[in-house]
């Protein structure tokens, strides 16, 4: 797309990022010359951070898988695009260990200009497949804060159990 001689950025051979953090445009330059590093060293919230993780972690989390997703979109690179959502999924996957950190999550997904909508169907999948061993109270804390997103894990849940013939 972006060699395409009918787009401005070929033409005057320059690309201007607004509003995309640092990080996103070091990943995707990374990318484009093919020295993208693998997931784990990667993508922001290694499974080593454990409980020393904060909400401005998940939040710079958050805004850089939205960053980077929207740049590989807007560019059309469906490999990066891809490797960003798996991404996503695996930090996400290991932020539902707390949900204080799910909590964050949702917090900064709502505050993200838009997020994407790929990113939100992971989010109900994953809460809507995994087992979870929360405290109710907690789970109400944060599921009451987010009404819409609770609605759709339970329909999640729900069209799991039928599936299965639970």
């Amino acid at each position: 797309m972006a060699t395409s001689p009918n787009f401005r950025e070929c033409q005057n051979q320059t690309i201007i990022f607004q509003d995309v953090d640092d990080s996103c445009v070091e990943a995707l330059v990374d990318f484009l010359y093919g020295e993208m590093r693998s997931h784990p060293e990667y993508f922001p919230i290694p499974p080593t951070i454990g409980s020393g993780l904060n909400s401005e972690d998940v939040k710079g989390s958050v805004v850089y898988f939205t960053g980077l997703w929207q740049l590989a979109d807007m560019y059309d690179m469906a490999t990066l695009a891809e490797s960003t959502l798996a991404g996503f999924k695996d930090d996400f996957l290991y932020l539902l260990k707390d949900l204080r950190w799910l909590g964050w999550v949702l917090d900064a997904a709502a505050v993200v200009e838009d997020f994407p909508q790929k990113m939100s169907e992971i989010m109900v999948e994953c809460c809507g497949r995994k087992p979870h061993n929360h405290k109710a109270e907690e789970t109400e804390r944060v599921f009451g804060k987010y009404p819409e997103f609770a609605s759709a894990v339970l329909q999640k849940m729900v069209g799991e159990n039928r599936q299965s013939g639970s």
